[in-house]
C-alpha cells in the first residue's frame, strides 16, 4: 500500500512540474510586449526630438491610436518609456492584429485621433 502511494506521490508530482513549465511557456509567449509585436508587424520606430515630442503628447500613450492624414491612415503607438513612436500603415496593423490573433490574445481597436497635433506624418512613415 505504501509503495502505491509513494508511486502517486510522484506521477502527481510529475504532472505539476509539467503543467508549471507549460504554464511559464505560454506566458513568456503571450507577455511579448505591445511594442515588440508592433515592430515584429512591421512597425517603424521614431525617435521624435523635444518640439515634436510636444506636439505629439496629445495622443494617448501606451495603445494605439489610429489617424487619418494626407489621404492615409496611419497607426500611432506612442512609447514614452522607449523615448519613441512606433508608425505603421494598414498593412502592418493588419500584421499586428494577426499576430495578436496567433497568441490567443483579444483584439484592439484603435482610438481614432481626429483633432490631434498638426504633424506630418509622412515624414516619419516611408510606407505612405
Amino acid at each position: 500500500m505504501r509503495h502505491l502511494s509513494t508511486r502517486c506521490s510522484f506521477v502527481g508530482g510529475a504532472f505539476a512540474l509539467l503543467l508549471l513549465a507549460a504554464g511559464c511557456a505560454s506566458h513568456q509567449q503571450a507577455g511579448q510586449s505591445v511594442p515588440d509585436m508592433l515592430i515584429a508587424s512591421g512597425f517603424q520606430s521614431r525617435t521624435p526630438d523635444s518640439a515634436q515630442q510636444r506636439k505629439l503628447q496629445a495622443i494617448p500613450a501606451g495603445q494605439i491610436s489610429e489617424k487619418d492624414a494626407y489621404g492615409k491612415t496611419f497607426y500611432v503607438y506612442p512609447d514614452w518609456p522607449g523615448n519613441r513612436v512606433l508608425i505603421g500603415g494598414p498593412v502592418q496593423y493588419q500584421a499586428y492584429q494577426q499576430l495578436r490573433t496567433s497568441r490567443n490574445l483579444p483584439a484592439e481597436t484603435p482610438a481614432k485621433v481626429v483633432h490631434g497635433p498638426s504633424f506630418d506624418w509622412r515624414q516619419w512613415y516611408s510606407g505612405a
